[in-house]
């Protein structure tokens, strides 16, 4: 049996991200290739070169998963768009502040805030969890671990806030 070129698996990293309910323009974002690039090698207009192969595999090879706290504990899943995992930093990002400064304003000026993620080849809405009483006990029972999470370009921090 042969084994399969760079170019060919690089397809079925495309198309493996599709079918796990990801958009062209996410899966594009998240593999580092252009939208475009993705719509040829798709339709086939265009092949994958071995440049562009080795760079998809290489950041398909990356995790992308980010810690969520849901109803029933913290778990990690697959944030649907780069703005989702934006959303998900500065959740963690406001936690963790809250934790060590006792100031809940700005957890709670996320409340209403959801977040998109894949989910079993679905994408499912999430709320963010921003009750503070919640938030302190389990805090206070060592439950809420908010890991620190590398910052994905926040949107405060893009403005120049702190």
């Amino acid at each position: 049996m042969l084994k399969p070129s760079k170019q060919q698996v690089a397809v079925r990293e495309i198309q493996r991200l599709l079918d796990r309910g990801f958009g062209q323009r996410e899966a594009a974002r998240q593999l580092g290739v252009s939208r475009g690039q993705l719509f040829n090698i798709l339709h086939g207009r265009t092949g994958v070169g071995k440049q562009s192969a080795t760079a998809i595999l290489a950041n398909a090879g990356q995790k992308q998963s980010m810690l969520v706290f849901r109803d029933y504990g913290q778990v990690w899943v697959q944030p649907a768009t780069w703005a989702n995992r934006s959303l998900i930093g500065e959740y963690w990002e406001a936690v963790k502040r809250a934790r060590e400064k006792g100031d809940w304003s700005r957890v709670e000026e996320l409340r209403g805030r959801s977040v998109t993620i894949i989910d079993k080849g679905k994408r499912v809405r999430l709320k963010l969890v921003t009750d503070p009483d919640m938030l302190r006990q389990l805090d206070d029972a060592g439950q809420l671990d908010p890991l620190e999470v590398a910052k994905y370009g926040l949107r405060r921090a893009r403005r120049g806030k702190k």
